[in-house]
């Protein structure tokens, strides 16, 4: 049981490790993307554009997947919530649809929110990383 314990505890110090020096790595590689330039200033190019690419495109995929994965989930509760004979479950199926309903249309909506007020955040980054180079 013992040696369980600690082969256990050996592999989260191991995974803590291995997570520490990603963060490390990445930070370094973040820090030596800011390459200044003659007059001291720094290139944002380098960091913006990568962000901007990768945000653009996982917008489109992640509501689709969002909207797909939310739909059969409210679908599954609602057929759960017709099948159900007894008054306790009923209850919970219904609050359980409802709770789904609501979380999915939250999320839904601020995804959509996102993806509409993506050229307004891709215009401010671009604005504000051409004021600090």
């Amino acid at each position: 049981m013992r040696n369980v314990l600690r082969e256990e505890r050996n592999r989260v110090k191991q995974w803590i490790a291995g997570c520490m020096l990603a963060i490390s790595m990445m930070s370094t590689t973040a820090v030596s993307a800011f390459s200044s330039t003659v007059d001291g200033s720094a290139d944002m190019t380098k960091i913006k554009n990568p962000i901007i690419i990768l945000i653009t495109s996982t917008l489109k995929p992640a509501l689709a997947l969002v909207g797909t994965i939310g739909l059969l989930y409210c679908l599954t509760l609602a057929l759960k919530l017709i099948r159900t004979k007894e008054p306790q479950e009923r209850k919970k199926a219904r609050l359980c649809f409802k709770n789904a309903v609501v979380g999915f249309a939250l999320i839904f909506c601020l995804i959509l929110a996102l993806n509409i007020g993506m050229p307004l955040l891709i215009a401010w980054v671009n604005e504000n990383a051409a004021t600090m180079s």
